[in-house]
């Protein structure tokens, strides 16, 4: 998740002059479909 947040943060970083409201919400989406997908990993593995 660190270096999900990581990610996120040199995203906004390096496009800090050109974000818009769509960039910024873009990154936010692909923040949280990273998150799902480790949610569900996590979860079979512990069934698994």
């Amino acid at each position: 998740m660190e270096l999900n947040i990581h990610w996120l943060e040199q995203n906004v970083k390096n496009n800090c002059c050109t974000t818009d409201v769509y960039t910024i919400f873009n990154l936010y989406m692909d923040l949280i479909q990273i998150c799902k997908q480790e949610s569900t990993g996590e979860n079979i593995e512990k069934t698994g």
